[in-house]
């Protein structure tokens, strides 16, 4: 009996001569799922319904041979990729990786240390030398400066020695004041001359007998009038220089009962309240 051909043992898929046209490969996908279930499905599961008879040995070889054919195509790579995705362990996912703790810096511990500013003293600075002042001469007339003081008149010398005694010529005033004295005696200008001339000795020139004998000269010269006010006190001011309560009590008696109202009387009155026993 003559074996039949391999051609004719394999039906036609698509009915149509020649080699079968590829599958698409949704149906390529779906073929491969259902076999790959099926092979790892549990062996151990109870026996299913008996399956029907066997096919006839025709049957089974062309079923081989599909499924050949199916493997040579298209659905063998589909068939590896669902395997692979199926079998293969899923890799284990890799921890988030934790950001690096945050170094210090030194400069963030601890701020530089800044130097403080150096204070300077202040260099002092060298005083000016004090001015010289000179005492000006007083404002004389060159025919007062070149004065002859034998020849010259009361008027003259006595303005003379004002302007010596203005610029504390002391000596020089004196000497005028006594020469005016005695070229001009009994005159105004000689009472004038021995009152200024006695102060100065009692205030100046420390000579309280010599002013008292002066006072005492000009009062006997004009009892009265403002000359003789300021003898009396005088003669009063140089005893209390000299020491002689009782003498200096008896001048202001005097000088009180021949000048009540004068402007000295408040400060005679005083005194003798203090010298009164």
């Amino acid at each position: 009996m003559d074996e039949p051909l391999p051609s004719e043992l394999l039906p036609r898929l698509d009915g149509l001569p020649g080699p079968a046209r590829a599958l698409t490969s949704a149906r390529s996908a779906a073929m491969v799922r259902s076999i790959v279930d099926a092979a790892l499905a549990d062996p151990d599961a109870p026996a299913r319904a008996e399956a029907p008879a066997r096919m006839g040995w025709r049957r089974a070889l062309r079923f081989a041979a599909a499924i050949l054919f199916c493997f040579s195509g298209a659905v063998a790579p589909a068939l590896v990729r669902h395997v692979k995705h199926t079998v293969a362990p899923r890799s284990p996912v890799a921890p988030p990786r934790q950001p690096e703790p945050r170094r210090e810096r030194k400069h963030d511990l601890a701020p530089p240390a800044v130097e403080p500013p150096r204070t300077v003293a202040p260099v002092p600075r060298p005083m000016p030398p004090a001015p010289i002042v000179s005492v000006p001469r007083p404002n004389v007339s060159p025919a007062v400066e070149e004065l002859d003081v034998e020849k010259a008149p009361p008027e003259d010398l006595l303005a003379l020695a004002n302007e010596r005694r203005r610029v504390r010529d002391w000596g020089g005033a004196d000497r005028l004041y006594r020469a005016t004295s005695r070229r001009f005696p009994d005159s105004d200008a000689a009472v004038v001359a021995g009152v200024a001339s006695a102060t100065l000795h009692l205030e100046q020139l420390r000579d309280a007998a010599g002013a008292l004998r002066d006072y005492r000269q000009a009062l006997a010269t004009r009892p009265t009038g403002p000359l003789a006010e300021e003898a009396r006190w005088g003669i009063a001011e140089a005893e209390r220089a000299l020491g002689d309560s009782a003498a200096e009590a008896l001048a202001l008696r005097d000088f009180l009962a021949k000048h009540p109202g004068s402007a000295l009387a408040p400060a005679a009155r005083r005194r003798q309240a203090e010298l009164a026993p």
